[in-house]
């Protein structure tokens, strides 16, 4: 029997009325712990809670940035809207503080309650709580939006249909208002992560959705072209696509089919915080390529759809093209860019604060336009021009982001073409002297800017930079806009380099001086870090030169800029549980399939070691012996005949270097008794007894003084590939010690000579050391 009851937790209802009295769906202990702690604490502690938890269930839940999916979205304060599979209300808050009022329908008490206590604050959400083909039947309100997001997928689950999916789109349009509009976030099941080497979302298995879901899986995502189908089928004919970086669940960037990501754009792809995977190859050059190609919508990683039934409602209201959210920062920096379309096709651009701490932030912007503007002069930099519009209490939605007091700066649009694009151009077509001129031009302009002051280290700066050693003396700018990178600049189309170059964002602007060189640093680092093989670095390479040394920047410098930026980046982000920070702490890995090609291709050689033998004389190609081993995940066993009147041998396990393990070194004799190798000599470090680790492409075990009743040799190691960094760690601290021992002996040699005449030292080739004798296993 179904329930009629509710509660009220704080402001918001959650609704019973068409509960079954049992979750379906849970992750057990997991919810608890979310539902308690929801309960005894506020979103301000939602940021350590994560980073504290490492777990992929409170980051999806709590984590903020989940906002950024449907917060751009110009949701008005008249707007109804129905929030389907409302989950834990990870962006029932910001719809709340979009829209006029919030139903959401979710299966799960549990999650329901979880979202009420986190959102109690909001007086306009209500929760139903049930199986969404029960609560459908009941509902008597016409919605503007309805959102599914991360919904549309599991129709299959909770409609029971023949063609499940089409009819959940079906009964929607029984709830939209006149005009009204479905949202559907969703993954491509072509995204170009799933080709990368991630599993599957919802499966959990790599390439699950590339190469078709089982005929009974519960689960279904689609491409672009099966979901426009799908929509067209059901009756939405009308409906505008955008795709969110990295993807829709935890997204920095909108992108649209006005404004789609250029060369470079997307740069962060190792986002794999729910599970481990695999890197098959550089996403990043490859979505360049889809982008060069004209094919990114097709491999995009998510979808966000706007679609509804009524044809011709883009045209009737401002729509976002393009959102950049910069809130993966300390709160007082949290800002949302936003470019969007009015009448007749005209875009308008908005920087918005995503917290009333950061006005200050946006505020600043319009003072920091007249100083540029002055500091600029006849330069040919200008900077864009702005208003700025103070938030207003429960104001209209501006920019898609609910203006709460939140102060809004709007710019200028430019139709130019960016530096960054420019220079793309002309890297395409090869034109890598005019390249080289534009790039110089840009170190002019900025070099010849007014309030150009020799560089002083200020408090302020070791406050955001660190506090920086400089080995030389800088000229700087004071005040200073240091993220003039390429991409912030826009040049006029009709004379290019020769006329003004309009920067574009002056959010960064710092009252103290910086050095020119690491404003310089910073557009070329941005505009050239996954660029050092290409026709330009090719072109300065054949001049003896790299961008930066074109620039006067030398590698000292570029170590020092580094670590300015990196304390910049730290500086920003504050406590906050960015997508970077978070990447570092979630206990997930990442494969990269060059490793396990490389490691493959070394242990498929592993049963053909190399073997000599020596009668006397030096080894030689001539006199080998050739014995096949038996390989078992890098352990290798082989018995090594002997040729007459042999009194050295020498084994070359690898031809890489290596972690070795000798288990066994044992003659055969002729009488049937065996007998342990005396001593080796080996070209590597001893680690332990038995263990030994070489930094040679040529590693070498040598034996000498063969028994002449010796019939043959029973030989078994273990090889181990190290990871670089570790690799070097322990042959620094190996090497220090071998040095120290070298250092030992030759005093106490040394010291011998002189007490006793003389003594006959052991004399090795360089490089190799005595080993302690090996007892077989």
């Amino acid at each position: 029997m179904p329930y009629t009851n509710y509660d009220r937790i704080g402001s918001v209802v959650v609704d019973y009325t068409y509960y079954s009295g049992e979750d379906l769906y849970s992750e057990g202990a997991a919810e608890d712990r979310l539902l308690d702690y929801v309960k005894n604490h506020t979103s301000l502690d939602y940021e350590h809670y994560i980073q504290e938890s490492r777990s992929w269930s409170v980051m999806y839940h709590l984590s903020y940035i989940r906002e950024n999916v449907v917060g751009w979205i110009p949701i008005k304060r008249s707007d109804k809207v129905l929030e389907i599979g409302s989950g834990c209300g990870a962006v029932t808050g910001v719809l709340a503080r979009l829209a006029k009022s919030v139903t959401c329908v979710e299966l799960s008490k549990k999650r329901s309650l979880i979202n009420a206590y986190r959102n109690k604050e909001y007086d306009n959400v209500n929760i139903m709580v049930g199986n969404f083909e029960d609560v459908e039947k009941g509902l008597t309100e016409k919605y503007d939006y309805i959102t599914l997001i991360g919904v549309l997928e599991y129709a299959a689950s909770y409609i029971k249909a023949d063609k499940p999916y089409n009819a959940f789109l079906e009964i929607l349009k029984e709830h939209l208002a006149p005009g009204g509009k479905i949202v559907i976030a969703i993954e491509n099941r072509l995204g170009m992560k799933y080709f990368a080497g991630c599993k599957e979302d919802h499966l959990g298995t790599f390439f699950g959705g590339i190469e078709g879901y089982p005929i009974d899986s519960p689960v279904k995502t689609f491409s672009k072209s099966s979901l426009m189908r799908l929509l067209e089928d059901t009756g939405y004919k009308d409906s505008r696509f955008y795709y969110p970086y990295p993807d829709y669940k935890l997204p920095h960037t909108i992108y649209s089919d006005d404004r789609l990501p250029g060369p470079g754009d997307l740069n962060t792809n190792i986002r794999n915080f729910d599970d481990d995977r695999l890197v098959l190859f550089d996403e990043t050059k490859a979505f360049d390529a889809m982008i060069e190609e004209g094919c990114f919508a097709d491999y995009a990683n998510s979808f966000i759809v706007l679609a509804s039934p009524q044809e011709g409602w883009q045209s009737q209201m401002s729509l976002p093209v393009y959102a950049k959210y910069g809130n993966e920062r300390m709160e007082a920096f949290r800002v949302c860019t936003v470019i969007d379309t009015v009448a007749e096709g005209e875009k308008r651009v908005f920087k918005v604060a995503l917290s009333t701490h950061a006005n200050m932030h946006i505020d600043r912007l319009s003072t920091n336009y007249d100083r540029l503007l002055e500091q600029y002069g006849s330069t040919g930099f200008v900077p864009v021009k702005c208003s700025l519009q103070k938030g207003r209490e429960r104001g209209t939605a501006l920019a898609g982001v609910a203006s709460k007091a939140k102060d809004i700066v709007r710019f200028e649009y430019m139709s130019g073409i960016t530096l960054e694009d420019y220079l793309n151009e002309l890297e395409s077509a090869g034109k890598y002297p005019q390249m080289e001129s534009v790039i110089l031009e840009y170190c002019r302009k900025l070099n010849s800017l007014t309030d150009v002051v020799e560089f002083k280290r200020s408090v302020g700066f070791v406050e955001v930079f660190g506090k920086r050693e400089f080995k030389k003396r800088y000229t700087a700018i004071n005040p200073c806009n240091f993220d003039m990178i390429f991409s912030n600049i826009v040049l006029d189309e009709d004379q290019m380099e020769k006329g003004n170059w309009t920067v574009l964002d002056y959010e960064w602007v710092w009252d103290f001086a910086i050095p020119i060189q690491f404003v310089i640093y910073r557009a070329l680092y941005y505009h050239f870090r996954n660029r050092t093989d290409d026709g330009f670095a090719m072109y300065l390479s054949r001049k003896g030169m790299d961008v930066y040394s074109l620039c006067g920047i030398d590698i000292g410098e570029r170590m020092l800029f580094s670590e300015m930026e990196h304390s910049f980046q730290v500086y920003i982000i504050g406590g906050s549980a960015s997508l970077e920070v978070m990447q570092v702490l979630m206990p997930t890995t990442t494969i990269r399939i060059d490793n396990i090609v490389k490691i493959g291709s070394y242990l498929r050689n592993l049963d053909t070691p190399k073997i000599y033998f020596s009668r006397g004389n030096n080894f030689s190609p001539d006199n080998q012996i050739s014995v096949i081993g038996d390989v078992d995940n890098g352990s290798v066993s082989m018995l090594i005949p002997f040729e007459r009147y042999i009194n050295s041998l020498r084994i070359d396990p690898t031809e890489y270097p290596c972690l070795l393990h000798i288990d066994k070194l044992r003659y055969s004799l002729n009488d049937g008794f065996k007998q342990d190798v005396a001593q080796i000599i080996v070209n590597g470090y001893k680690v332990t007894e038995n263990t030994f680790i070489y930094d040679t492409n040529d590693a070498q075990i040598i034996i000498e003084g063969i028994p002449q009743n010796a019939k043959a040799l029973e030989v078994k190691y273990r090889i181990s590939m190290i990871e670089d960094p570790f690799y070097e760690d322990i042959l620094g601290i190996l090497k220090k010690e071998a040095q120290r021992k070298l250092e030992e002996k030759q005093e106490f040699t040394y010291r011998l000579k002189r007490k006793a005449g003389i003594i006959k030292e052991d004399t090795l080739p360089e490089g190799f050391v005595r080993a302690e004798p090996v007892k077989s296993k």
